[in-house]
């Protein structure tokens, strides 16, 4: 009995424990202290005040007494939209300034342990009104975790991978812009993250390399927009970083320049934008390999990742029998033997040693319903290669500039396919006479202006092109000049002849007789996309009503599917 009783006795203590610790409020004991530090000059008598308060805040939040009281009355005024800035904090507990700055590490210390958050605002001052004044803060998760009485410090010293901290650096950079802070309070936040992590992979780079401080923030912003496969404008990460404008225009000059380790390294690459006095970035593979290491593939390698939606596969194709007219089928023939992977590779290298362009360029262009899509997609099934379909509506926005950085980018991720590609795939701008109509004059609308820019883009883009390019289009009457002189091939669909459309019916209406196939053919002169859907029709009615259409009915489909003849223009030529 005498053994059992001092385990029985330490149950209850531990059981005491639980109670006290469940009846513990934050909330309740963090209102008594702000309530009693009102006015209190912060005296000995307050701190003698506030002991049994204090001590459960103090061990809750893993701070000192000071830091307590500091943390109540931020909360304070918070909660009651007050800015809890210098000024009100000494006016709300009526100390001086001084005192308060020389408390200023128990601040610094909230901070790093991520209850309280510092942004900076201009003062109220007629005088001076650029000068900054600092504003203290709690957020959203430390609300609610005062609520539910349970609180987590931030993880001062976590390590992390080379892109759980190039978002770091990211966040940081993205806070100083919201927040209106000084590139100095950046500059410190961005060394104590890299401090924190010494042996994370970009920062062992930019330490080995010796880049200067703002140019390691470069570095890191810089890759990870590439690695959101994205650019970033030169003047736009110059307005995240820097805010004097003196040290602006001289990094910006400097990091233009080959003195630059970012150059020197070849690091990172630079492309034209929409300003003259711009410049876009993204990371090279060389600056990619050396700041992410075996992480880059996880974001650049298509053969660890599932399959893009984009891209449709030569395996996944099904076969389809195509019917064209002679002149068509002979260029479709030559097309294809020389898009077989060892004729294509052999036009290339015949290229380069002549110093001509190796982009391979081809235009579908016709009527509507003709098979241009599902020719390329035949193409593609017998020489095996991928294609990666372009959806137009997807890079076409309403936000001004953002049309041509996501141009920008599809050019990119061909291009990395391309060269991660055994054999190459084949970029297909479907319908394109959505992007490649003329050109508008720069002075009717900002819509007119991106869309001209777009096309600006392109053409440049087919001009440098390293690999396959096909678009279809049934509009021509509005096609762009400047385009069809781009096009190496170019094929005219036209509605199938006679002999070509009577081939295409036999194969759909079986049953029904040569004669009359003949004489809808000649009355109606539909193209293959049409007997297509007439045939469907047909098919239908077999299918629910199991009976036959006769050919009365099936010319009735005939006349529905004859909304209106118009004739359209071609362009007119093609490869022999």
């Amino acid at each position: 009995m005498h053994r059992i009783y001092p385990i029985l006795h330490q149950i209850l203590i531990e059981m005491e424990k639980l109670i006290k610790n469940n009846d513990f409020n934050a909330l309740k004991d963090l209102e008594s202290i702000s309530k009693k530090a009102k006015g209190s000059t912060l005296s000995d008598e307050f701190y003698k005040s506030i002991k049994s308060e204090s001590k459960s805040i103090c061990k809750f939040l893993n701070c000192n007494i000071q830091q307590c009281v500091m943390f109540s009355v931020i909360v304070h005024l918070s909660l009651n939209n007050d800015d809890a800035q210098m000024g009100s904090i000494c006016d709300y507990v009526e100390c001086s300034p001084y005192f308060l700055l020389s408390r200023m590490k128990d601040f610094e210390a909230l901070i790093e342990k991520g209850y309280i958050y510092k942004s900076y605002r201009n003062k109220r001052s007629r005088k001076v009104s650029s000068e900054l004044e600092v504003v203290y803060t709690i957020d959203d998760k430390t609300i609610n975790c005062l609520i539910e009485s349970k609180i987590e410090s931030k993880r001062i010293n976590q390590k992390l991978s080379p892109v759980d901290f190039l978002l770091e650096v990211d966040l940081l950079v993205e806070a100083r812009e919201d927040n209106d802070e000084p590139h100095t309070e950046l500059m410190r936040n961005i060394k104590k993250l890299t401090d924190s992590n010494p042996d994370c992979l970009p920062v062992k780079i930019t330490k080995q390399l010796l880049f200067s401080p703002e140019e390691e923030v470069f570095a890191y912003i810089i890759c990870y927009a590439t690695i959101d496969c994205d650019e970033i404008s030169l003047n736009s990460l110059l307005n995240k970083i820097f805010d004097n404008e003196r040290k602006k225009v001289r990094f910006k000059r400097y990091i233009m320049s080959e003195q630059s380790k970012l150059s020197k390294y070849e690091f990172v690459k630079f492309v034209s934008s929409n300003m003259r006095t711009d410049r876009d970035m993204s990371m090279t593979e060389k600056g990619l390999d050396y700041f992410l290491g075996e992480e880059k593939n996880i974001f650049f390698n298509d053969n660890a990742k599932l399959e893009d939606k984009e891209m449709m596969y030569p395996e996944k194709i099904l076969p389809k029998q195509m019917y064209y007219n002679a002149s068509v089928a002979q260029q479709i023939d030559e097309l294809t033997s020389m898009l077989k992977d060892e004729s294509y590779k052999n036009i290339k290298e015949r290229l380069k040693e002549n110093n001509m362009a190796t982009s391979f360029t081809v235009l579908f262009h016709g009527y509507p319903g003709t098979g241009k899509t599902e020719t390329v997609l035949q193409i593609a099934r017998e020489t095996g290669r991928a294609i990666y379909m372009i959806d137009v509506t997807k890079f076409k926005t309403c936000w001004f500039g953002e049309s041509e950085k996501n141009l920008k980018k599809l050019f990119e991720k061909y291009r990395n396919k391309v060269k991660n590609s055994t054999i190459e795939p084949i970029l297909l701008f479907n319908e394109a006479d959505a992007i490649f109509s003329k050109r508008k004059d720069v002075n009717s609308s900002n819509v007119a202006q991106t869309e001209n820019a777009i096309q600006n883009i392109i053409l440049q883009e087919m001009e440098t092109l390293d690999g396959i390019l096909i678009a279809t289009t049934n509009l021509t009457q509005n096609f762009d000049e400047a385009f069809e002189r781009r096009f190496l091939y170019k094929i005219c669909f036209d509605k199938p002849e006679i002999d070509i459309a009577l081939q295409i019916c036999k194969t759909r209406f079986p049953d029904v007789d040569e004669q009359s196939l003949k004489s809808l053919i000649q009355k109606y002169q539909f193209t293959g996309g049409q007997i297509e859907n007439i045939a469907r029709k047909y098919n239908m009615t077999l299918i629910l009503k199991g009976i036959k259409p006769d050919i009365i009915q099936l010319e009735q489909y005939c006349k529905e599917e004859t909304l209106h003849n118009q004739q359209r223009k071609s362009l007119g030529f093609c490869f022999n």
